[in-house]
């Protein structure tokens, strides 16, 4: 089974004719927003993995996600999609998930949830809410005190 390099948190993920990913927007483990409840626009994570030890390229397995959001009773399930070790001296693989109008129905933990073959492998915890409000004057689109 691959092993997990990181999760990146961004607004958008543009593939490049060369292979390579641009991300927009990077974003931390806190994802401020000017109230609750909102939608955000968009959302995307990049996770890469690697294969471990001895995994032989070709192998396949198959990678599936699920985000769990305060207040939802279920999961947001991610279909489903196949993944091949390529080859290469370090090979990694990239799994991009892009989400438009992701809403946000209250403050607090969200987590990206990675499967692989059925297995649960990996969990991403990140925050979404309100700023503290010392940090409201430095953040652009927030409303400052008068």
């Amino acid at each position: 089974m691959p092993d997990h390099i990181d999760t990146l948190i961004c607004d958008a993920v543009r593939p490049e004719a060369n292979g390579k990913l641009t991300l927009l927007g990077l974003l931390g483990e806190e994802v401020f927003v000017p109230q609750i409840p909102t939608q955000l626009a968009s959302l995307a994570f990049v996770q890469r993995w690697r294969p471990s030890a001895g995994e032989p390229a070709g192998r396949s397995f198959v990678v599936s996600f699920d985000i769990r959001v305060p207040g939802l009773p279920a999961p947001i399930a991610i279909p489903a999609q196949p993944a091949i070790v390529p080859p290469g001296v370090r090979p990694s693989m990239n799994f991009v998930i892009q989400m438009q109008g992701f809403l946000v129905p209250q403050a607090g933990d969200y987590q990206l949830r990675t499967f692989v073959d059925g297995q649960l492998r990996f969990t991403h915890t990140f925050f979404i809410g309100l700023p503290p409000e010392a940090a409201r004057n430095q953040l652009i689109g927030f409303n400052r005190p008068s």
